[in-house]
């Protein structure tokens, strides 16, 4: 299998450079070695926080440098594949191989994020990214330490440990735009400035990083939900619907952006769909749903705002799903008549610096805070985020807007194919 044989091959960078008998790993450094030696407990108490970051930091550097392996939509469901083989040593086999695989990955991954969250002096100053740093760091540390799973109680334990570990940076897309917003409010006006060209390294930097955050959340939570039962197992893999349906998914997507429209503004736009509504497709319905759920809120916002103090009632948000046999993609559109934008506001649109939420707004959701994976509304954070998971196994997404009228926005989606994650 493709992703068994890539668990096979990514390991061996990792083993060239720490060995052990599988309760304990040995470094190159004798620095690195000595400090992760002490139990992570020691560690915690024996220096403060910024100590601690510093210190990961210097071991991560080593591990930054390695070749990350990039995986495809159809080798993630490959190995889903071979995970629900019915013979169970071949399935334990399996299961060991993708642990081995990401047992080895993760610390690579995990370490460039380490070092690139101190390297954006504008950012790694503000609070909120001051605790994702430390979370990242200690989530290295942890992963580091954790025994090879060669064993199935050792995978077992591993899966445990990478459960804890997945469920602890849920929120980090809300504490980063928090961290986007101190910095906003630190610059002002910039002096009149655009921050989004005096900043555009800020950007790619937040692009970066959360690029590699949904592969990150992509490697472990696949791993993690082939391990589990799944009551529709004869179309799941793991993530992976082999029959997702974006009229479903929509349907879905409507009513969570419906509630939180109406929680904002007391009411909502009705939304139609209209097009190819029976048309299925392997793809992963929760970011699809993501992605849904960011574009109508958007699209819901704008219309409230433009079109809520008339008499007429609210004009529907439309969605027109396009997809057929011998389509290159799932096409999805969005449209609203908000007002749209002008074309300065457009070119901006997907900068995570950048919103067209008014200052009260923003306020509102800073101090209201976000719960787990839902969009993080008025920070400016929905489109590039959404643009990140269309792009992430090939899709992409584009915005075209009318001043005075309305916008539109597309999503490509592409079907199960061999396009490698755009890893950073």
């Amino acid at each position: 299998m493709a992703f068994a044989g890539a668990a096979r091959r990514g390991l061996r960078p990792c083993l060239r450079a720490r060995t052990g008998n599988g309760t304990g790993v040995h470094y190159r450094s004798a620095a690195a070695a000595t400090a992760l030696r002490r139990p992570q407990s020691t560690m915690a108490k024996a220096m403060d926080e910024e100590d601690f970051v510093a210190e990961t930091v210097d071991i991560c550097q080593e591990f930054a440098n390695k070749p990350q392996t990039g995986l495809s939509l159809k080798q993630l469901l490959q190995a889903g594949l071979g995970v629900r083989q019915d013979q169970r040593a071949a399935h334990e086999e399996t299961l060991l191989q993708v642990a081995k695989f990401i047992h080895g990955e993760l610390p690579t991954r995990i370490a460039r994020r380490v070092v690139d969250l101190g390297s954006i002096p504008e950012l790694r100053d503000t609070e909120s990214v001051r605790y994702v740093h430390r979370l990242y760091a200690k989530t290295f540390r942890e992963v580091l330490e954790a025994p090879a799973p060669d064993t199935p109680e050792k995978e077992a334990s591993f899966a445990a440990k990478l459960q804890e570990l997945f469920d602890r940076h849920t929120r980090t897309p809300y504490r980063m735009a928090c961290g986007a917003y101190e910095l906003k409010q630190r610059l002002g006006d910039n002096g009149g400035e655009d921050i989004t060209e005096t900043h555009a390294h800020v950007d790619s930097f937040l692009t970066d990083l959360h690029t590699s955050r949904i592969g990150l959340r992509v490697l472990s939570g696949q791993y993690l939900a082939l391990r589990q039962s799944q009551e529709d197992a004869a179309r799941r893999i793991g993530l992976i619907d082999l029959e997702t349906s974006p009229a479903d998914v929509a349907a879905a997507a409507i009513g969570d952006a419906t509630q939180i429209c109406e929680h904002a503004y007391g009411v909502a736009p009705a939304v139609t769909v209209r097009g190819c509504l029976d048309r299925t497709f392997a793809y992963l319905p929760e970011h699809l749903h993501r992605m849904l759920v960011e574009l109508l809120v958007n699209s819901m916002r704008a219309t409230c705002e433009a079109r809520g103090g008339g008499d007429g009632g609210l004009p529907d948000v439309k969605v027109i799903i396009a997809d057929g046999a011998s389509n290159e993609d799932v096409g999805i559109k969005v449209s609203d008549e908000g007002g749209g934008m002008n074309r300065r506001d457009q070119e901006r649109s997907f900068s995570y610096l950048f919103t067209t939420a008014d200052a009260a707004v923003q306020a509102r959701v800073i101090a209201e805070g976000a719960s787990g994976e839902g969009p993080v509304a008025g920070l400016g954070y929905g489109l590039p985020l959404t643009r990140a998971y269309a792009r992430y196994f090939g899709g992409d997404m584009q915005l075209i807007s009318m001043e005075g009228h309305g916008t539109h926005a597309w999503l490509h989606l592409s079907r199960v194919g061999d396009a490698s994650e755009p890893l950073p």
